[in-house]
């Protein structure tokens, strides 16, 4: 009986951080398209940022590919391609970033489900980055959409977009 209770001790706070806590990546928010919009861009203030996550495919449950594509004032900047991996514990989102002058970069953002903090990271090329960059933590992300809006407007903060925009 002892071993029993000691079981379901360990058990329970084992489950406790994560006992009343919303799922903020779900399978199905996986399948389908999410676009947004930063009406206080950075790169482009006074006609905002719009992006649009596509869906591609889903081939593991693990993993699935979408296409960024990133527009201000109806016009398109460039079109990237994405790389989302749903681990039990962790979601990692890749970005492959490459410009008509610059070369294939992966802005790569990692979030803790159990905490809900998001990390973004990028080594931009030379004169490409903002001159105060400074990719923060972000705490406390409550949705899916959340989560890509966090991820796009660090991009925004700390990328001049300007060096991935097509030429045309």
């Amino acid at each position: 009986m002892y071993k029993l209770f000691y079981f379901l001790v360990l058990f329970v706070w084992y489950l406790s951080p994560n006992l009343g806590a919303a799922q903020v990546v779900m399978q199905s928010y996986l399948r389908i398209d999410h676009s947004g919009a930063l009406p206080e861009s950075i790169n482009f203030p006074d006609k905002g940022l719009e992006y649009q996550f596509t869906y591609q495919d889903h081939p593991s449950a693990v993993k699935c590919s979408y296409t960024l594509n990133l527009s201000s004032d109806g016009k398109e900047i460039n079109t990237f391609d994405v790389r989302l991996r749903n681990l039990d514990f962790t979601f990692y989102l890749e970005i492959r970033m490459q410009g008509p002058e610059t070369a294939l970069k992966t802005l790569s953002a990692i979030f803790d489900k159990s905490n809900k903090w998001l990390r973004v990271k990028f080594a931009a090329p030379p004169g490409c980055s903002a001159e105060d960059e400074q990719w923060d933590r972000v705490n406390n992300i409550s949705d899916f959409q959340e989560l890509l809006l966090q991820v796009i407007t660090q991009l925004d903060r700390n990328v001049q977009l300007t060096c991935y925009q097509k030429s045309g």
